[in-house]
């Protein structure tokens, strides 16, 4: 080879060199480009988050969102099942965060990563029922539960704070309850006396009185709703005088439809929105990072102050406490009685028996 020709092969060499180790370097940066994904239901909670929480961590730390959003929990679900490793955090609740982790379809959270939780938020909330675990699969956000509202000016005292106005025959016909079985069927298991944070399984006569008591329910309640719209509309109009009714709804509507409300002392409900990490996240530590952000007192409190929302499940020496029931009173209050009447739900109790349930209520509702 002469030394002509070996200069042109020798140039060609280091150029392929040269492009080789450029796209090599490309093919790191895209590999190394930091990048999350959050899901849940479309609200205007959904952009505060956004607006308030995430944007400004993720301009710091360099990190590319991805919105997404799915109509139910069950959908989520689906969701991680079918495209393994597209998703990364989501915000969910209930008896969906049990399934999925039944499932294998969450990832564990890794809270050595997220000390802001384990260090601020009250013990009641950092491990629920609904997660069997082993290891911590959600992380709690915000409780939701029924309220008893009533009119203020149907009542010249206020009601006594139990479930006994919804089985009272004097108002018989001036009251609705919510059109679905498991929360009904919860509700009258308190009314019987059940607490429902450690009840697990049901007798045959227990069953029998408690459907007893629902098919005599049936003979009062004017109706069931199946909307906030329809149960705002029978308050305004008075049609009825009380109802169950959701935390937000009634908080936005105490003034303008005069209410008053209580949770009860037999007990409600307690389903928790919480946080959760889908399985085969690409993007696990990205997500527990910001995650530790969210739970920094200043950061959650700015966030539940623009949504106007309850900020129960942080410890009470994690804010200034007074100064937010100055505030928010109705807020303080409800965190207050959420803590005390809250009930955290087996959730093995629902999965055997939700079927069951709902075909007995559909069958009282027909007066069967």
């Amino acid at each position: 080879m002469n030394r002509t020709s070996f200069g042109w092969t020798g140039a060609l060499l280091v150029l392929i060199a040269i492009l080789c180790g450029g796209v090599v370097s490309v093919s790191t940066a895209a590999a190394q480009e930091k990048a999350l994904r959050i899901d849940r239901i479309p609200d205007k909670r959904g952009e505060l988050f956004y607006n308030i929480v995430v944007k400004p961590w993720a301009e710091k730390n360099g990190v590319k969102i991805t919105l997404g959003t799915f109509n139910s929990d069950e959908q989520m679900l689906a969701n991680v099942r079918s495209a393994p490793g597209s998703y990364d955090l989501a915000y969910m609740g209930g008896t969906s965060i049990f399934r999925g982790s039944k499932l294998n379809l969450l990832e564990t959270i890794r809270t050595e990563n997220v000390p802001n939780y384990t260090k601020f938020v009250d013990p009641k909330y950092q491990r629920q029922k609904t997660d069997p675990g082993p290891g911590v699969h959600q992380l709690a956000d915000a409780p939701g539960t029924f309220l008893i509202v009533y009119a203020k000016d149907k009542f010249p005292t206020s009601p006594p704070e139990t479930y006994e106005l919804f089985h009272d025959p004097k108002y018989k016909g001036k009251f609705a309850l919510r059109d679905y079985a498991v929360y009904e069927v919860l509700m009258n298991l308190a009314y019987l006396g059940h607490d429902l944070e450690t009840l697990s399984s049901l007798t045959k006569d227990e069953e029998e009185r408690l459907f007893k008591t629902m098919k005599n329910q049936r003979n009062l309640v004017r109706t069931y709703w199946k909307s906030a719209a329809e149960n705002r509309t029978l308050l305004a109009n008075r049609e009825i005088i009380a109802s169950d009714y959701w935390i937000s709804p009634t908080l936005d509507q105490k003034s303008s439809l005069n209410l008053g409300w209580y949770i009860p002392k037999e007990g409600s409900p307690m389903w928790m929105q919480s946080w959760v990490i889908a399985k085969g996240s690409k993007h696990r530590d990205l997500a527990e990072q910001l995650l530790n952000h969210y739970y920094d007192p200043a950061v959650f409190m700015a966030y539940k102050r623009a949504l106007g929302s309850d900020v129960v499940i942080l410890r009470d020496d994690a804010y200034d406490h007074s100064a937010f029931e100055k505030e928010f009173p109705d807020l303080a209050q409800i965190g207050a009685a959420l803590r005390a009447r809250g009930k955290d739900l087996n959730p093995s109790l629902i999965e055997a028996n939700e079927t069951k349930w709902i075909e007995r209520f559909e069958e009282i509702k027909l007066g069967n």
